[in-house]
C-alpha cells in the first residue's frame, strides 16, 4: 500500500492544527497578560452616577481599569494555554515535514509530541471546567485572603477595593466565596463618627442603594436578606465561561480530536513505508548477498632466489644473488 495518500492527509491535518495552535497561544496570552480586558467588559455597564457620592463616598466604583489583579488562576490557565499552543505549533511543523519527506524519525517525534499535548489539554480542561477542584479552591482562598486583608471602605479605598466594589455591583455578588470573606470594617462619617460594618455595602441589593446611606449601613451591619450571597468568583467564572472560556474549550476539544486523527495517520505511515523502501526490503530478502562487497583474495608472498648469471668484467667481484 502506498504511503503517499497518508503523507498528504497528514500534511493537511497538521496545516489546520498549525492555525489552531496559533489561536490557542494567542488566547492564552490574552488570559495571562491582559485579564483587565475581561474585567472591563464585565463592569462596563455600571452607571457610576448611581453609586458616586452615596454615603459620602462609602463605596467607590469604576467601569474601566488599567490593570486588574485576579490572582494566579487566570495566569496559570493562560500559561497552560500558551504551552499547549506552542506544542501544537511545534508538532504541526514536524508533521508537515514528516508528511512531505516521509521521514520515520520525524513521525516518532510527531507521535510523542501529540501524546504530550493531548495530556496537557486534558489537564487544562479539567482545571477550567471543574470549579470545585483543588485548583479553583486554592484560587478562591488566595483571593479571599486578599479581600480579608486589603479591602477598605471610604473615598481613600485602595484600587483593589474599588475593583471588587465594581465587580460586586456589576455581578450582583458578594466577596470571593460569599459574605463571610469580610472582616470587621470601619466607615468614618464626615463629622467624625465611626460605624463598624461586617459586610461591604457593595453586596447590598439594588433597591437598598436607592434608599440612601442609612439603608446601606443597616445592610452592612449584619448578614441578612438585603445582601447578595453568591460569591463573585463563581459569578466571574460563569460569565467568563459563557463568553470566552466556552470558545476556548471547544477549540481544545477540536484540537484534541484533530490531533488524534493526525497521530493515527502517523502510525499508519510507520507501518506503511514508501514503496521504494518496500522494494529495497524485498530485494534484500530475495538476495541476501545483494550489494555485498566481495572479499579480496589473499595472496602469500614466497621468496625465491638463485645465483646470478651476470658476468662482470671485474674478476674480483663476488657473484650476486637475484631475489623475486
Amino acid at each position: 500500500m502506498s504511503s503517499l495518500p497518508f503523507g498528504l492527509i497528514l500534511m493537511v491535518l497538521c496545516l489546520v492544527s498549525l492555525i489552531w495552535g496559533i489561536a490557542c497561544a494567542v488566547i492564552g496570552g490574552i488570559t495571562r497578560f491582559n485579564v483587565v480586558q475581561y474585567v472591563n467588559q464585565f463592569v462596563k455597564d455600571i452607571d457610576v452616577s448611581d453609586t458616586s457620592g452615596v454615603g459620602g463616598g462609602m463605596i467607590t466604583v469604576k467601569n474601566s481599569f488599567e490593570e486588574a489583579d485576579l490572582g494566579s488562576a487566570p495566569k496559570t490557565i493562560g500559561i497552560m494555554a500558551i504551552v499547549v499552543g506552542v506544542l501544537v505549533i511545534l508538532y504541526s511543523l514536524i508533521g508537515l515535514a514528516a508528511g512531505l519527506l516521509r521521514n520515520m524519525s520525524m513521525l516518532f517525534v510527531l507521535i510523542g509530541l501529540i501524546l504530550i499535548s493531548t495530556m496537557l489539554q486534558f489537564v487544562t480542561i479539567w482545571m477550567i471546567i471543574d470549579v470545585s477542584s483543588s485548583f479553583h479552591d486554592s484560587a478562591k482562598d488566595e483571593l479571599a485572603t486578599k479581600m480579608y486583608e486589603e479591602y477598605t471602605l471610604g473615598p481613600q479605598a485602595s484600587e483593589w477595593s474599588i475593583l471588587m466594589n465594581s465587580i460586586m455591583i456589576a455581578g450582583e455578588c458578594c466577596g470571593i466565596k460569599g459574605p463571610e470573606d469580610f472582616s470587621n470594617m470601619t466607615y468614618s462619617y464626615a463629622h467624625g463618627d465611626e460605624q463598624n460594618m461586617l459586610i461591604s455595602p457593595a453586596c447590598c441589593k439594588d433597591n437598598i442603594w436607592l434608599q440612601g446611606l442609612d439603608a446601606l449601613i443597616t445592610c452592612g451591619i449584619n448578614k441578612n436578606s438585603m445582601q447578595y450571597h453568591e460569591g463573585c468568583y463563581n459569578t466571574l467564572f460563569d460569565h467568563a465561561y459563557e463568553n470566552e472560556l466556552s470558545t476556548y474549550m471547544i477549540l481544545i476539544f477540536l484540537i484534541t480530536a484533530w490531533q488524534c486523527i493526525a497521530m493515527a495517520i502517523g502510525v499508519l505511515m510507520l507501518f506503511n513505508p514508501p514503496e521504494e523502501e518496500l522494494g529495497k526490503a524485498a530485494l534484500a530478502a530475495e538476495r541476501p548477498d545483494a550489494g555485498a562487497v566481495p572479499e579480496a583474495e589473499m595472496k602469500v608472498f614466497t621468496p625465491f632466489s638463485k645465483i646470478s648469471s651476470y658476468q662482470s668484467s671485474d674478476i674480483n667481484r663476488i657473484k650476486s644473488t637475484e631475489i623475486w
